[in-house]
Order: structure tokens, then C-alpha cells, then sequence
């Protein structure tokens, strides 16, 4: 009967899987074992796995210095293997035994995250994503640096320092990866954050003109909130697929707790205690004015209309005004 010895990491994953036809196999750190051990608290020969007459397996210790330990942590010098997917310890290495009949999990289909790693894995997006954001930052650091006497060259040397910080969360998930046992995925998870910052600067440009165009109106406010939102839903959301997180609710609420920052941020604000002039984003020349403009010469024509209208109005309430009151006393008389 063919048995499979799969050796374990720290966390329980599986980092080997071999798998035996013969009666006897040897376990040990020696060059001479069927399954070569790289823990150094394990012997050159430190145990032996044996099938017996009753088509049995058993694991017998090689008085071993570290010995051989169960699941519960007790030190065993010969133990049956009466059931599939037994661990046992040889000094510091796990090692699961299981039968050749033992249920296998079910097949997992690609997340979509997975299916996007093609893509995000390729140098050339990174790269023009990283420049876009760099770009972007010395816009922003020239419109700052107008009509000021400071000179704003001096500060695209933040700029390095800035894509370093932006790179962080990536960096964070791949040494979560790393400790976790699962694939790193830096590069993709640089292309996704990257990419994403990217998309807010689109973003933040299309606020800005459909504020302009709306006059800040709920509409572009609402907008404001919700695509931000779900912009943010989907980074954190195929960042952590991209870790293969095989738990969903916890993957939803990672994404969901990161995403709120968003929301909570501003509360954490404390309010200026002196106001000062601020820049109006929603300002923009009239070129990019979406609906025709008003000239002033019709603007002028409405309001002398709109006061013509008004005054003669108000001569018509007060003409009649006499008259109800020259009625009043005729009709008490009757």
C-alpha cells in the first residue's frame, strides 16, 4: 500500500510531498535517507516508517537525541499509523503521513486577481505607472511653487522619497507573504498600487470638472464619496486576493477596515483655529466650461427685464389697493 509523507513548515503548509511504493523508508538527515531532513535538531538517522505483515504502517525512532513526537506532543518510540493524515515532529520538522485512498480537497477556481497577474506582472506597466505618478508629483509641486519665491525644483528631490513611501504597502503585503508561507507577489502588487494612483489623479482631474461644470452641486458631491470609495473597495480588495487569502470573511474585512479610512480620516482632522485663504480647485478657465456661457450684454438685458417686470408689478398691487379700501366702508354702510 503506497503511502505519502508530506513535511510541513512552521505554519502547517505543505513545502514537500513525496510519495512510497516500497516497505521501509528511512528518514534522517543523512544523504542516505529515502526523505532527507534539513532541520538541524534531527538526526543523521532518525526514524524509519515500516509496513508490516497486516499491511500496516508503523514509525519507529532511531533513539534519536530529539526523538519523535505525535500531535499532542508526546515523545514516542513506535507508534501505529491506524488513520490518514497523522503529524508527527522529528525534532523541529512536521511531517504529515497520508494513505494513497486519502480525500483530496476540491478543485479552486482562479480568482480574478489571478487572472489579472499576466498583466500586473508585466515590467513595462509598472514602469509607466511609476512614472505617471512622478510626473503627476512634479505638477503638483510646480502649481504650488507659482507666484512664490521659493524654488519649487528643490522639492521634486521629494520625489523619490514620496514613490518609496507610496511603495510601503506593497512591501508590507510581501512580507506578510513571506512569514505566512505564501507567494509574495511583489511586482504585481507594485503595478495594482501604482496603477491605482493613477487612476485617483483621473479621477481628482474629472472631480474637478464636473464641480466647475455642476457648481459643486449633490450630485458631484455624492460622486465625491462613492467612486473614491469604490475605487479604494476594489485596490484593497484584489490586493489581498493577490495573498490568496483562502477565507473570505477575512478578506472582506481587511478590505472593508482599510477602505473606512477614507471615511474616518477627515473626523480625525482637528479644525483650523484661524482661517486663511485657500486654493478653489473647482476654479477653471472657460474653455473647459461644458455648457455655453452667458455674455454680459444678454445678462444686462435679462436684469433690466427682470426689474421692469418687478416695478410694474408693484404699481399694479398699489393701484389696487384704493380700491379694496374705498369698498370696505360702502359695505358696512349696506
Amino acid at each position: 500500500m503506497a503511502i505519502l509523507i508530506e513535511l510541513l513548515n512552521s505554519q502547517g503548509r505543505v513545502i514537500e510531498r513525496h510519495k512510497f511504493n516500497q516497505q521501509q523508508i528511512s528518514l534522517g538527515r543523512g544523504y542516505h535517507n529515502d526523505i532527507i531532513l534539513l532541520d538541524p535538531h534531527s538526526c543523521a538517522e532518525h526514524a524509519i516508517l515500516t509496513l508490516d505483515e497486516q499491511q500496516q504502517w508503523q514509525l519507529t525512532d532511531m533513539d534519536s537525541v530529539n526523538g519523535v513526537r505525535n500531535q499532542r506532543g508526546q515523545r514516542v518510540s513506535q507508534q501505529l499509523i491506524s488513520k490518514s493524515g497523522q503529524e508527527f515532529t522529528l525534532g523541529r520538522q512536521r511531517l504529515r503521513l497520508l494513505f494513497s485512498d486519502h480525500p483530496i480537497a476540491a478543485t479552486q477556481p482562479l480568482h480574478g486577481a489571478e487572472r489579472l497577474l499576466p498583466l500586473l506582472s508585466s515590467p513595462l506597466l509598472l514602469i509607466c505607472a511609476v512614472l505617471l505618478v512622478a510626473l503627476t508629483l512634479g505638477y503638483e509641486f510646480w502649481l504650488d511653487g507659482l507666484g512664490e519665491d521659493s524654488q519649487w525644483q528643490r522639492q521634486l528631490l521629494l520625489i523619490p522619497f514620496l514613490l518609496l513611501m507610496f511603495a510601503l504597502w506593497p512591501l508590507l503585503l510581501a512580507l506578510w507573504a513571506r512569514f505566512t508561507g505564501r507567494e509574495p507577489q511583489l511586482r504585481p502588487q507594485l503595478a495594482l498600487t501604482f496603477s491605482v494612483l493613477v487612476l485617483w489623479t483621473c479621477w481628482e482631474a474629472l472631480a474637478a470638472l464636473l464641480h466647475f461644470n455642476l457648481n459643486n452641486n449633490m450630485l458631484s458631491q455624492g460622486l465625491s464619496y462613492l467612486l473614491p470609495t469604490a475605487l479604494l473597495l476594489l485596490f484593497f480588495w484584489f490586493s489581498f486576493s493577490l495573498l490568496s487569502i483562502k477565507r473570505r470573511w477575512l478578506q472582506v474585512g481587511l478590505t472593508l477596515l482599510f477602505s473606512s479610512f477614507y471615511w474616518v480620516y477627515p473626523w480625525m482632522q482637528p479644525s483650523p483655529l484661524h482661517y486663511a485663504p485657500q486654493y478653489q480647485h473647482q476654479l477653471l478657465p472657460a474653455p473647459w466650461l461644458l455648457r455655453q456661457p452667458t455674455s454680459t450684454d444678454s445678462l444686462l438685458d435679462s436684469s433690466d427685464r427682470l426689474f421692469r417686470n418687478t416695478a410694474a408689478r408693484a404699481e399694479q398691487t398699489r393701484n389696487k389697493k384704493p380700491q379694496q379700501g374705498q369698498l370696505g366702508p360702502l359695505a358696512s354702510n349696506e
